[in-house]
């Protein structure tokens, strides 16, 4: 019987290699980033007060990756926690090779478009080396789970291992495989938008009134009356 290939390790060799190396002019085929593992951890904080939850979470990341995971304990005693050395903290699963590709399937078309007003994953969570990193909130969003039997709500943390060395070869890889990055606006698309309203300006100052004009000019005192004519010389 003909081996089944994932559909996304088939795109990724007959889409994504060649629009890589077009992309940024990579003449070695070896040098194209390619996903190495994804490793999913999940932590038990409750662990040391509840010994049978390391147990259910365990086996509900088993349902979920389609491997059984390895239980994580402490390696030394916090009394400050209550903890003691050996008692179980977390469980982490390493995937390769088909159950890596199929995982990522199930990933990227199931339990991320069900977050909650989701609008595309953090593109800045690249570290210097190119390697991807993303947490969910909880388990159920797997179909895997069923809801009424979760008794604890537990997130995740999940890691993408990429060859390359390189942020922007990484981020471009996995936008070619489907991984939905929240995409920056172009530089372009900034300078094209509007200029965000201003308030508006202050209202132009009214002109000063002008000064009251001088009061009239006081009347000219009347002339004094004329002296009496002198009386007429005597006949």
């Amino acid at each position: 019987m003909a081996k089944v290939i994932p559909r996304l390790q088939k795109k990724y060799h007959d889409e994504v290699v060649a629009a890589l190396r077009a992309q940024f002019n990579i003449e070695n085929i070896m040098a194209v980033p390619r996903l190495k593992k994804i490793t999913v951890n999940m932590g038990i904080g409750e662990g040391t007060q509840n010994k049978k939850l390391p147990e259910q979470l365990a086996g509900d990341l088993a349902q979920i990756t389609g491997q059984k995971p390895v239980v994580t304990r402490a390696k030394k005693a916090a009394a400050t926690w209550k903890l003691r050395q050996g008692d179980a903290i977390g469980a982490k699963v390493t995937l390769r090779r088909d159950r890596m590709w199929l995982f990522l399937e199930k990933l990227i078309s199931i339990a991320v478009p069900r977050i909650r007003d989701f609008s595309g994953l953090n593109p800045d969570s690249f570290d210097g080396q190119g390697n991807y990193s993303m947490g969910l909130a909880e388990q159920s969003l797997f179909p895997d789970i069923e809801i009424d039997k979760v008794t604890t709500v537990q997130g995740m943390d999940i890691c993408f291992t990429i060859s390359g060395g390189n942020k922007e070869w990484s981020k471009a890889m996995l936008l070619g495989l489907g991984v939905p990055l929240r995409r920056a606006p172009l530089k372009e698309e900034k300078k094209r938008r509007p200029p965000p309203p201003r308030d508006e300006a202050p209202a132009e100052a009214k002109p000063a009134a002008a000064a009251p004009a001088k009061a009239a000019a006081a009347p000219a005192k009347a002339a004094p009356a004329a002296a009496p004519a002198k009386d007429a010389k005597k006949k």
